[in-house]
């Protein structure tokens, strides 16, 4: 085969305290990789973690690319971070076309793949493996039509706001209230955190379950993050409790509710761009995915408005404060200085001062070969 193109991960994967990838650098500046396809089309590349940030998407648009093939080894998280629902969301909001492929590893715990056209209404191929063991592969095939680029569709750059706090780990990041479904149960709620208001305005067609609207503020391991979604909840051992935390599992435990109009809007004070998604009960985006639509208030507001036959897993926005040269941000208390990895203590890996050095020894990376 022929390479067609190299691309060095700008942005490792890490949690406050803990580096998953330790053994790679990262370069100084994130790298600008496209190549031409033998079909004339020209293709954008960048790596997992590297889409939770401004660079090198955005320097890639503006050279008005608008197709991009993504590889990953993304960790599911519960509801809010799946990877088909970050995939689709990264489509929608930039009208490209991204083919992306996910690991698999243990099933459900990093599955998620998907070729997701900038028309929402073409016919789209999506995996997820809602087991706990891997599955045997999956190709996914799709007429495409590369899209006219827009330069519309590059928000100003924006830094994040400084000195946040760690969303879900510290006190003040979420606030959350929680309803109940019923058959024809009308549903009016509204929920605010710092920077951040959620509204929501539903009405159930049938089905049931306990579902929750949230609105997060601060650092989601070093980007900003905004955000507002509603997701179902299912009973826990205690009966008088309900928890909103697993990963999906091909149904709903309790059952879940069919809402006929979901209206759910957000203003993020702090952000210039707005992923957004939605996932029926088996862990898959809706169909079709026109049934999901956005419309722009201002440069700080928008609304998702949603109609489906499935039963709900969750509609959300997860909103960023990006830019071209975004970097990883600490908490207000700071970033450790030591990560533990199994019995040794090691300095967490700096940023490469010779970005040469980064790319010919130690950077992740990724090469197309066809």
């Amino acid at each position: 085969g022929e390479l067609l193109a190299k691309y060095h991960k700008s942005h490792l994967a890490r949690d406050y305290g803990k580096e998953f990838e330790a053994q790679w650098a990262e370069v100084d500046v994130p790298e600008v990789v496209s190549f031409e396809s033998h079909f004339g089309v020209r293709f954008g590349m960048f790596i997992c973690n590297d889409i939770n940030f401004g660079g090198p998407t955005r320097a890639l648009l503006k050279k008005g690319i608008r197709d991009f093939v993504f590889s990953t080894f993304w960790i599911n998280l519960p509801l809010s971070d799946q990877a088909v629902a970050m995939q689709d969301s990264f489509s929608r909001l930039y009208a490209a076309n991204f083919l992306a492929s996910n690991q698999d590893y243990e099933g459900k715990g990093a599955s998620g793949s998907g070729i997701w056209p900038a028309n929402l209404s073409s016919d789209f191929p999506q995996y997820y493996n809602s087991g706990a063991h891997q599955g045997k592969g999956w190709m996914g095939i799709a007429d495409l039509i590369s899209p006219t680029p827009n330069g519309a569709d590059i928000p100003p750059p924006v830094e994040p706001p400084k000195n946040m706090k760690r969303t879900y780990h510290d006190e003040g990041t979420w606030n959350a209230a929680y309803f109940d479904a019923a058959q024809q149960h009308t549903v009016h709620l509204n929920v605010s955190i710092e920077g951040v208001s959620c509204k929501l305005d539903a009405q159930v067609e049938r089905g049931q379950g306990t579902y929750q609207l949230m609105a997060v503020s601060g650092l989601m391991a070093g980007w900003y993050v905004g955000q507002c979604y509603v997701r179902v909840c299912y009973p826990t051992s205690n009966l008088t409790r309900v928890s909103c935390e697993y990963v999906p599992t091909g149904s709903i435990p309790g059952g879940g509710a069919v809402f006929s109009k979901l209206t759910l809007q957000i203003s993020a004070l702090h952000s210039n761009t707005f992923h957004h998604s939605a996932l029926c009960s088996n862990g898959l985006v809706v169909r079709p995915r026109s049934a999901l639509r956005l419309q722009r208030q201002s440069a700080t507001e928008r609304t998702l408005e949603l109609s489906t036959d499935c039963e709900l897993l969750t509609a959300f926005f997860d909103s960023r404060a990006e830019s071209e040269l975004e970097t990883a941000e600490c908490p207000a208390e700071g970033c450790p200085e030591v990560v533990q990895h199994g019995n040794k203590a090691e300095a967490i890996s700096s940023k490469a001062s010779d970005p040469s050095t980064a790319i010919s020894s130690k950077a992740s990376e990724t090469a197309l070969v066809v």
